[in-house]
């Protein structure tokens, strides 16, 4: 048995839920959010796993965090940046697309 401590960050304060969402790791996410880890925890630049999937354009990682976590998307980076944003800063059009459809996303919203 191993015991894994999934609170540590790297030097970008980046948990391992980051990085299941930045590569769709969507069984990863699953399990990660029945733990009784924190899904709001941030990087260094303020990124939430929302950010982190909308910069990747992981429309599947996307998809499940709206399904359990929608506050996650009216959560802004550092740089005044929320999740929408994000994929439109770096050209997510899954996503992009996903969240316009959404119809929930105030796209005047400046960042």
């Amino acid at each position: 048995v191993y015991h894994i401590d999934l609170s540590i960050s790297n030097n970008e304060s980046k948990l391992p839920i980051h990085y299941a969402a930045k590569h769709g790791s969507t069984n990863v996410l699953n399990f990660l959010f029945q733990s009784n880890l924190t899904v709001y925890e941030t990087d260094i630049h303020g990124n939430t796993i929302a950010h982190e999937a909308s910069e990747y354009n992981q429309i599947d990682s996307i998809k499940l965090i709206w399904k359990m976590h929608r506050s996650l998307f009216k959560k802004k980076n550092h740089f005044g940046r929320t999740p929408i944003h994000t994929a439109a800063l770096f050209g997510s059009s899954k996503v992009l697309h996903y969240l316009l459809e959404l119809n929930i996303i105030d796209i005047d919203q400046t960042d």
